[in-house]
């Protein structure tokens, strides 16, 4: 198709589409889920992620949507998403280890956003969300890499 992104695999096999690629590097390392149902629940969650941000971009065209969005809209949207994956004491948003779920969560609430504040006030009722979150940023090979990658300056 002439577009990236695309990963090449033993440099033989192209892969085409970021969330394909995703998907595939997520059951390659472990983190789409133990049964094909954990899978296609990491699949959903990822998805829903992904319909929020296609929320906000239509949101924050204007000043006036964009502070609706966080004051009202995404916290809404974030109470929607604590209710799909379920009431649960565990950290991991699906199964018993964190997966892609967890990791697209993290990073849409973290990194997306300009406003990284609003953003992260937006689960402050959605204990699940929170949990998820947090095990993310504590996980040892996450913090490594945040912390060099910082110390790039990217």
């Amino acid at each position: 198709m002439g577009r990236a992104p695309i990963l090449v695999v033993d440099g033989v096999h192209a892969i085409p589409q970021s969330k394909t690629i995703e998907r595939y590097l997520a059951r390659k390392l472990g983190l789409f889920g133990a049964t094909e149902e954990d899978g296609a629940a990491i699949d959903a969650i990822t998805e829903h992620v992904r319909d929020i941000k296609d929320k906000y971009q239509k949101a924050k065209v204007t000043d006036e949507g964009k502070a609706k969005w966080f004051a009202s809209e995404m916290p809404e949207w974030m109470g929607k998403l604590e209710k799909a994956v379920g009431p649960s004491t565990s950290a991991p948003l699906v199964g018993a280890s964190l997966s892609l779920a967890d990791v697209t969560l993290y990073v849409f609430l973290v990194d997306f956003y300009t406003d990284k504040a609003a953003a992260l006030a937006s689960i402050d009722k959605c204990p699940r969300l929170k949990a998820s979150v947090n095990a993310v940023e504590k996980n040892p090979a996450v913090a490594k890499y945040r912390a060099a990658r910082t110390m790039k300056g990217t």
